[in-house]
C-alpha cells in the first residue's frame, strides 16, 4: 500500500470517537475495553477530550467525573486528600499513596472547573509534599526528582490562567527553580542516563507551561532544552519506562510510567515560540510515525497494542498543536515503523513454492514433505492475511503489550 499524505488534524475526530466508543457504561477508561478500569486511564481521557473542545457539560465528562469521584479512597492525615494505588488482591489490600496519579486526577478536575470542591484536599496534599529544595519526591521525606516535580507543577499551573492569579505562585517559582538550578545540565538537558530525552521533554512542558502563564521563564531555558532534543532525534523518540518509586513496603506497590515519547515532542513543539523548531526533521518525523501507528479496526493510537493511554495522548497533542498543523508529504525512505512484514512472507511464500517445485521434479516430494509444505504455505497464507501492512516493529509491539495486558492492574500502562 502506498504511503499517503500525512495529516494529523483529521485524527481529532477519529481519536475522540474512538476514546468515547472505549468509555465503560459506569464512565471509566481503562487500558483496552473491557479491561480493568482505571482513574488513572480515565483522567487522562478526560484531560484530553476536554483539550480537544469536549464539553464540561457533555455526558461523557460528567459519566467520568462521577467514576472519579465514586473511586476515591478516604485516606488518614497526613495523605488526606491523596489519589493512592491499590496494591495486593488475594490476600487484603492497601493503599500506598501516588504523586503522580493524584497529580493526573487533579488537572482532570480542574480543567472541569472543580478546583475548588473535589480537588481542594487534593491540591493541598501536593503542596505539602514539596520537599525544601522546591522539587517532590515519589514518597514523603524522598529525595527530589525531576518527573514527580513536572506533573506537580503541571497541575498547579492549570489552577488559575495567569500567574499574577495564581494563589500557588511561590510553590510554583520554587518548584521551577528547583529544575533549573539541580536538575538542568550546561548543555541543556534535564537528568541523566536513560531517562535524560523524557526528563527534558517534561521539563520542557513545565517551563512552557509557566510561561504561558505569565512566569518569568528564561529563554534560553526552554530554547536550549529544544536544540538538544533536536540534535539527538533518534533519543528523542526512543522509547523509554520509568520506575514511580512509591511503595515504602518491598517496592510492591511501584510501577512503571511509560512515556509516549512522540505525543510529548508533538506537544513540546507546538509550544515553542521559535517557529523554525517546527520546520525540522523532527517534526516531520513524529507526524509521519504517529499517522503510521493508527489502528484501522477502531480508529485509535497503539503504543504497544490500542491503548486509551496512547490515543489520549495523540489526541491531547494534536488539540495542543492543531494551528501548527498542516499535512505533510509521506517520507521518501522507510516507513517511520520499519519495514513491513507482508513483502517478507510473500518473499518466503514464492521460496516455499519454488522448493515445491524442485523437490517434485527431482522426485524426493513424498508425503511427509508434501503435507509438511502444504502446511506452511497455508500458514503463510493466513500469516499474510492476518498481519497485512504492519511492521515488524508494530507487531512485536503489539505482542508485547498483549502479553503485558494480562497483568491487569499491574502492568506497566495501566498504573
Amino acid at each position: 500500500m502506498a504511503q499517503q499524505t500525512v495529516d494529523l488534524k483529521t485524527l481529532q475526530n477519529s481519536l475522540r470517537d474512538c476514546l468515547l466508543e472505549m468509555q465503560d457504561t459506569v464512565g471509566g477508561w481503562g487500558e483496552h475495553p473491557g479491561s480493568h478500569l482505571s482513574v488513572f486511564n480515565t483522567a487522562e481521557v478526560v484531560i484530553a477530550l476536554l483539550e480537544a473542545g469536549s464539553a464540561v457539560g457533555g455526558a461523557p465528562i460528567q459519566q467520568a467525573l462521577t467514576f472519579i469521584m465514586n473511586e476515591k479512597v478516604d485516606m488518614v492525615a497526613p495523605d488526606k486528600g491523596t489519589w493512592p494505588r491499590t496494591v495486593g488482591h488475594n490476600e487484603g489490600t492497601r493503599k500506598v499513596p501516588d504523586i503522580i496519579r493524584t497529580s493526573i486526577v487533579v488537572s482532570a478536575l480542574v480543567m472541569a472547573g472543580k478546583n475548588m470542591q473535589e480537588a481542594r484536599l487534593s491540591i493541598d496534599w501536593l503542596i505539602a509534599r514539596q520537599n525544601n529544595d522546591g522539587g517532590w519526591g515519589y514518597k514523603r521525606t524522598d529525595q527530589s526528582a525531576i518527573l514527580p516535580t513536572c506533573f506537580v507543577l503541571l497541575t498547579l499551573l492549570r489552577t488559575s490562567d495567569t500567574a499574577a492569579e495564581n494563589q500557588h505562585r511561590t510553590v510554583i517559582e520554587s518548584g521551577l527553580g528547583y529544575l533549573n538550578t539541580k536538575c538542568r545540565s550546561r548543555n541543556g538537558s534535564f537528568g541523566t542516563g536513560s531517562l535524560i530525552a523524557a526528563h527534558t521533554i517534561y521539563s520542557c512542558l513545565a517551563f512552557q507551561s509557566a510561561r504561558i502563564c505569565g512566569f518569568n521563564v528564561p529563554a534560553s531555558t526552554e530554547g536550549e532544552a529544544i536544540e538538544w532534543l533536536l540534535d539527538k532525534p533518534d533519543l528523542a523518540v526512543a522509547p523509554v519506562e520509568e520506575e514511580i518509586a512509591i511503595d515504602p513496603q518491598k517496592g510492591g506497590g511501584n510501577y512503571a510510567y511509560t512515556f509516549s515519547m512522540e505525543q510529548l515532542l508533538l506537544r513540546m513543539l507546538s509550544q515553542s515560540p521559535d517557529g523554525s523548531h517546527r520546520q525540522t526533521e523532527l517534526w516531520l518525523r513524529i507526524q509521519r510515525s504517529l499517522n503510521g501507528k493508527v489502528d484501522d479496526s477502531t480508529g485509535g493510537l497503539f503504543g504497544q497494542r490500542v491503548f486509551s493511554w496512547s490515543t489520549a495522548a495523540g489526541l491531547h497533542a494534536i488539540a495542543v498543536g492543531e494551528k501548527h498543523l498542516a499535512p505533510i508529504r509521506p517520507s521518501r525512505g522507510e516507513d517511520p515503523n520499519g519495514i513491513k512484514i507482508g513483502p517478507a512472507i510473500l518473499v518466503l511464500e514464492i521460496l516455499l513454492v519454488a522448493a515445491i517445485v524442485y523437490l517434485a521434479k527431482s522426485g524426493q516430494f513424498s508425503v511427509l514433505p508434501a503435507s509438511i509444505f502444504g502446511f506452511l504455505v497455508l500458514a503463510f497464507l493466513l500469516a499474510y492475511g492476518k498481519i497485512g501492512e504492519r511492521t515488524f516493529k508494530q507487531l512485536a509491539s503489539e505482542l508485547i503489550g498483549r502479553s503485558k495486558g494480562k497483568k491487569g492492574e499491574d502492568s506497566p500502562e495501566n498504573a
